[in-house]
């Protein structure tokens, strides 16, 4: 048995497309509605918005309650910080700067228990059923179903891609902002594009599934029919400052000032 909500990778598994949907504003209110829509997991991000621990261990909570999967976005590849979420129950991680193989078997290292890596263990911990569990079946179901994603998001990271994608991880999800600033291009530009593609093609090679950001349903099918096997969409504060600029914007256009 293990605690929390742990589907990612089986999904992932199935061949269809897996939707998750970014959440920022640290809402367990949102958490909850998001997973009442029918979403496959709740990206929270922990990298450019302002959560802590206490915070997200209650949202990891809430999405375990409301049968959502919780993929966490941490700050920076730390042992730490990848150890403490875990042990709160998070589904799975996505990490940043991941680099090099060296980057990726530091992941895998905190990440997964022994024979895999070398995460430490704590009995009392909430994904170890404060105590009242299987030691043997939570070693053997933690390392099968958590999920550990790395960021790709540099040049030097598509250098080492394929070195990255073997190294023991489960997916890998594309920045391509930070991307294209790596490679000093245009974001939107077909050189990036290509960049991308690339990369879904050795995640193709090496049986590892790739995920991308999309801000519109539409992107979303573009870069499902380009091969990704999930989509971060958008985002709680995006999707409320899209819909009330339409608002405002058919307001003004019935009464215009």
């Amino acid at each position: 048995m293990m605690i929390g909500h742990n589907t990612f990778k089986k999904k992932l598994a199935s061949g269809r497309p897996v939707l998750g949907v970014q959440l920022r504003s640290r809402s367990t209110m949102i958490a909850e509605l998001y997973a009442m829509c029918g979403f496959d997991f709740i990206f929270i991000e922990n990298e450019h918005f302002t959560y802590n621990m206490e915070t997200i261990s209650t949202v990891i909570q809430v999405c375990d309650g409301a049968g959502i999967d919780s993929i966490v976005r941490i700050p920076k590849n730390d042992q730490g910080t990848i150890l403490q979420l875990l042990d709160a129950g998070a589904s799975g991680l996505f990490i940043p700067h991941v680099d090099t193989q060296a980057d990726a078997d530091a992941v895998v290292d905190a990440g997964k228990y022994p024979p895999i890596g070398d995460r430490g263990f704590s009995d009392g911990a909430r994904s170890a059923l404060y105590g009242m569990f299987d030691g043997a079946t939570h070693f053997e179901n933690s390392n099968r179903d958590t999920a550990l994603v790395p960021f790709i998001e540099s040049k030097s990271a598509v250098e080492n891609l394929e070195a990255i994608m073997t190294s023991g991880i489960d997916a890998v999800h594309i920045g391509p902002g930070d991307l294209a600033k790596s490679y000093g291009i245009d974001p939107a530009s077909a050189e990036n594009e290509k960049i991308i593609r690339h990369i879904i093609a050795v995640g193709k090679k090496t049986n590892i599934p790739v995920g991308m950001p999309a801000r519109s349903m539409q992107k979303a099918f573009y870069w499902i029919d380009a091969g990704c096997a999930f989509i971060s969409l958008s985002s709680d504060l995006n999707i409320l400052q899209d819909a009330c600029l339409g608002f405002v914007r058919e307001f003004n256009e019935r009464y215009p000032l």
